[in-house]
Parts: structure tokens; sequence; C-alpha cells
């Protein structure tokens, strides 16, 4: 569709085959604000729904909106009759801004929801050398590597985790094959131990 000036076209329906647009174009508006805008009166089904044939099934579809009683923005995984599944993708507050993955009402800025109590689905920090994964519900933080772990704060490095084990705290290098290895003052009720 073009022109100039670029005509006002509505049409009602479905349509089929292609389209140029040369202005804006408007689905569920006669007003369209920029290139592409959805508009619509009800929450469901969202205004966008992506669909791969080659997908898994009941997972092929996924929703994108704008809800109407808050305005909170959601991806949805749908399934193939085109109903929710119990999974929201991506959710971002139109309130505060916080975002959630797994949930669709995060409490913090960054919310990701955890349905299994294991490490694989949380939070994964990857690099060229080295996998990084937390897990809240097992309140943890694994790495899949040989890679040390290390805890600090000031931007120094106070507690290091070995990866054969060994614990320093206060020093970056604990002595080999020693489990703790503290540089500094240790203050303790009562030390149990057996051997020399």
């Amino acid at each position: 569709i073009f022109g100039s000036p670029i005509p006002n076209v509505k049409v009602a329906g479905e349509f089929t085959g292609d389209l140029f647009v040369g202005g804006n174009l408007g689905i569920g508006t006669t007003s369209p604000k920029t290139r592409l805008h959805f508009s619509g009166n009800t929450d469901f089904p969202p205004f966008i729904l992506l669909t791969s044939e080659e997908a898994p099934a009941n997972g092929k579809t996924v929703g994108i909106g704008s809800f109407l009683g808050n305005g909170n923005f959601q991806v949805i995984r749908m399934t193939d009759s085109g109903a929710a599944t119990a999974r929201t993708d991506l959710s971002i507050l139109a309130s505060n801004g916080n975002v959630g993955i797994g949930t669709d009402a995060p409490p913090q800025k960054l919310t990701i929801f955890q349905d299994t109590d294991d490490f694989g689905n949380g939070l994964r920090v990857e690099s060229a050398s080295a996998i990084a994964d937390l897990s809240a519900s097992l309140a943890g933080v694994r790495l899949s590597s040989s890679k040390d772990l290390l805890l600090g704060s000031g931007g120094n490095t106070q507690v290091i985790i070995k990866s054969d084990g060994g614990v320093g705290i206060g020093t970056t290098a604990p002595a080999a094959g020693v489990k703790l290895d503290v540089a500094g003052i240790v203050k303790a009720t009562v030390f149990e131990g057996s051997g020399a």
C-alpha cells in the first residue's frame, strides 16, 4: 500500500498473501503510532502468536502481549491448541519494571523462578572456560569446571574454595592438602578433632 500522501486503508477479517505497507500499520487500531502497532481489548489470547512447525509438541507457539488489567508485558508458552501452559517465560511489570523469568509476579528487579530443586533450572553464567550455576532451592553456587570459587567484598577476595575442596579464609593460596587455611586469628568456643 503506497501513495503520496500514504492513504488510510482499513481491512476487516482475515488477510492472506503478501502485503507491502509504505506507512504505519495498525492491527486492532485505526491510528497506529509506529510502523507496526498492535492493539486489543482482551487479555487472552495475546496480541502476537509466533509458531514454529519444527518445535516439540505443545511447545510450538509463543504468545506475546501487554495485559489490560495491569499493563504487564508477558511472553507465554502456549500449547498447540492455543491454550496457555502453566509456564510464563518472561514478564515485565508495568508498575516498577521488575523482570521475571518463569514467573508473572517478580518481587525484585530480576527474579528467576525454579520449579525443580536442582542446579539445572536457575541462573547460569558461562564463559569460554567456566560455568557457574546458581540455585535458590539448593541455596548454593556450583562451578561446572576446575575453577576456584571466590567470595569477596571491598574489591578483595576474602574466601576461596579451591577445586580440590580446600578452603582459604584471608588467603587466596591455601596450603596444598589442607582443608581449611586461615590467614588471621581464629576465635572459637570449642575445637574438636582427631589425629595430630
